[in-house]
């Protein structure tokens, strides 16, 4: 046959959600603010009180990541697989992308940091919505409107299949759903 069936695979694709950061050395240092500055009301002529901003330093480090496959030339000359250019060599070259984009979506959500990238759900977030076991709508609800609202508009949510289902299923009361559109990514 003139072409080949290939597994179905799933991408959350967190790479394109990201903003790339160009380093040229082993080790990039980037500033974060840790604390604002506050401000305080006072009377006329009365003394300002003094106040700072408070900063810290993230360390960022650099990873890669490869893939070495071999193709003897006779399967080379011989095959002829159904992709745009017909070769075998363009087809082994997509398979290459898609584990790279398989492997970076796993590592940039569960990483450890150690030889590979630290994971978002790696680190301890600011605010936590404790289900108990059983999710409910108000904990998604409490999750959301805990995100501050300047940057609420630009986030999506990140989970399973198995997760987004549950949630598109929650239901109140009256056993209506809650969720009428697909509102999760």
């Amino acid at each position: 046959a003139d072409e080949i069936v290939r597994d179905i695979r799933e991408y959350s694709n967190i790479r394109s959600r990201c903003r790339e950061i160009p380093m040229t050395t082993n080790t990039l240092d980037i500033t974060s603010l840790v604390g604002r500055p506050k401000v305080y009301w006072r009377g006329e002529l009365a003394t300002k009180t003094t106040s700072t901003a408070q900063f810290s330093e993230i360390s960022l480090t650099p990873y890669s990541v490869a893939a070495i496959v071999v193709v003897s030339e006779e399967l080379q000359a011989d095959a002829s697989i159904g992709t745009p250019t017909g070769g075998i060599i363009d087809l082994v070259q997509e398979l290459i992308v898609e584990a790279i984009k398989e492997e970076e979506d796993r590592v940039f959500l569960t990483g450890s940091g150690t030889g590979r990238p630290t994971g978002i759900s790696t680190y301890t977030p600011n605010r936590t919505v404790n289900a108990g076991g059983v999710l409910a709508f108000g904990h998604v609800n409490n999750c959301y409107l805990g995100i501050p609202q300047q940057i609420r508009g630009k986030g999506v949510w990140v989970m399973s299949n198995q997760s987004h289902l549950y949630v598109q299923n929650l239901q109140d009361a009256q056993n209506r759903p809650i969720y009428s559109d697909i509102l999760l990514v």
